[in-house]
């Protein structure tokens, strides 16, 4: 008897809803893109191409990256949002950004609300560099520099609204509101030229920068984090250092048209993981620095995680006032 309703209850699904299943095996019947805010090379742009590598062999479709620059993720976004809701287009979404209406009333988007989640991909952790003629070698002699000199030291991001400038602003809050010229600039890789020149005075890092630390070239105060990185024990965390509870963390996040069928969005997701979960991924991501592969997540879940991420940081834009113009 159990059987039989089972089985009638199955058949009305498939009759009632017959295009659920179908989307499923359908997809993907073409080449799915991987839009990436920023230029190849980048951190971001690597991260997507090894993601795409090995989500390409669980799709059995190729996978493709398209960089598209500008904005501060805006343009990347907008097309993306804009696209056919079939999961062909996805974006590797990078969090915290300040792509929400507090820092921008006319996006055509309202913020990581407007996409539908797949999964989370990574989380980066960086370093708080300084020039070598900074004179302070740890935290607490930072925080008295910048304290005791307000409006003398300078700061380099990638742009108003970048995870490098809401890093320095969550920072700059956290110690009493401290006082520093901020110097945005397109990459990078300039900010570093600079502060090793001692025309910069520090920025949050990428991992990167470890290499002119070790050559010399700049110091490195300590890592906006809670735990110790195994790979630079030498560096203390900010909360090793005083800085109770402080945490600065990009994290990558996938995430498609608004509308995408959910059993789309769970053949996405399952593919994403698998990519994250495989050793050539994880080898590919040590080259980085920095990267952590954290637990997987449903589609529902990482959305979850998604929104608190952007209403934790859109608070902090809020609260300092960020504006992109």
């Amino acid at each position: 008897m159990f059987k039989t309703r089972f089985i009638r209850a199955l058949a009305l699904a498939c009759a009632v809803f017959p295009h659920l299943g179908a989307q499923a095996q359908a997809f993907p019947d073409r080449p799915v893109t991987i839009v990436v805010a920023f230029a190849a090379g980048s951190p971001v742009d690597l991260t997507a191409r090894a993601l795409a590598a090995e989500m390409s062999l669980n799709l059995k479709q190729p996978v493709l990256v398209e960089n598209r620059v500008g904005g501060s993720q805006i343009v990347a976004a907008s097309s993306v949002a804009r696209a056919p809701a079939t999961g062909h287009t996805v974006m590797l979404y990078v969090l915290p950004s300040v792509t929400a209406p507090s820092a921008q009333a006319n996006l055509p988007y309202k913020g990581i609300a407007d996409f539908a989640p797949i999964a989370r991909v990574s989380t980066i952790v960086g370093v708080l560099a300084v020039a070598p003629g900074i004179p302070a070698n740890n935290l607490r002699e930072f925080i008295d520099l910048l304290k005791a000199n307000p409006g003398k030291y300078s700061y380099g991001t990638t742009g108003v609204g970048s995870a490098m400038h809401l890093f320095a602003e969550k920072f700059h809050a956290a110690i009493g509101g401290a006082k520093a010229v901020h110097v945005p600039y397109r990459s990078v890789q300039p900010a570093m030229t600079d502060m090793m020149e001692n025309r910069l005075g520090y920025t949050f890092a990428p991992m990167s920068a470890m290499e002119y630390v070790k050559a010399g070239k700049l110091k490195a105060i300590a890592l906006p984090t809670l735990r110790a990185d195994p790979a630079h024990p030498s560096i203390p965390t900010f909360e090793a250092s005083g800085l109770k509870g402080f945490e600065a963390m990009v994290t990558y996040a996938l995430v498609t048209t608004k509308g995408t069928p959910p059993a789309v969005l769970e053949r996405l997701n399952s593919a994403a993981n698998a990519a994250t979960a495989t050793e050539s991924f994880q080898s590919r991501m040590k080259g980085l620095g920095g990267v952590q592969i954290p637990p997987p997540l449903t589609s529902p879940e990482a959305g979850i995680f998604f929104a608190q991420e952007e209403e934790r940081w859109n608070a902090l834009v809020k609260a300092q006032n960020i504006v992109l113009e």
